[in-house]
């Protein structure tokens, strides 16, 4: 059977204010309009609980993860993106790595809980599951 590949695409635009990040990039679809038949990939970046990045934790993230990874996708997360991933199982047994340097968070810690091999370095790959480090 062969799977077309749709790609949702965004327009990036810079931001004028300089205490915010150099670049929005608006999202198009909901978790729960997308068809994960329709991809091959999903990247899902680290953020911070305080700016709403609670959001990644919530079912329809999961699904959409196990989903893909689930017909042969690919998962790539970064920083802190790992542990949500983390939560639906995808990385029990396996190895991953997450940022390591929060003064509030123990994101090792966190990933051996959820069934994980944490180990420190910049990149991972474990069962198409790509994780990294963070921003360094």
């Amino acid at each position: 059977m062969e799977v077309k590949r749709k790609f949702a695409r965004s327009r990036a635009t810079p931001n004028e204010d300089e205490n915010k990040p150099s670049l929005t990039v608006p999202n198009f679809r909901l978790s729960h309009e997308v068809d994960p038949r329709d991809y091959a990939a999903l990247a899902v970046p680290g953020g911070f609980h305080s700016h709403g990045y609670d959001e990644a934790y919530r079912q329809p993230l999961h699904d959409l993860a196990k989903r893909i990874h689930g017909q042969g996708g690919t998962i790539a997360t970064m920083c802190v993106g790992v542990l949500p991933v983390a939560e639906t199982g995808l990385l029990q047994r396996e190895k991953a790595t997450s940022f390591a340097f929060s003064r509030r968070h123990d994101n090792l810690g966190r990933l051996r809980e959820l069934g994980c091999i944490p180990t420190p370095g910049p990149i991972k790959v474990s069962n198409r599951i790509i994780s990294c480090s963070g921003p360094d």
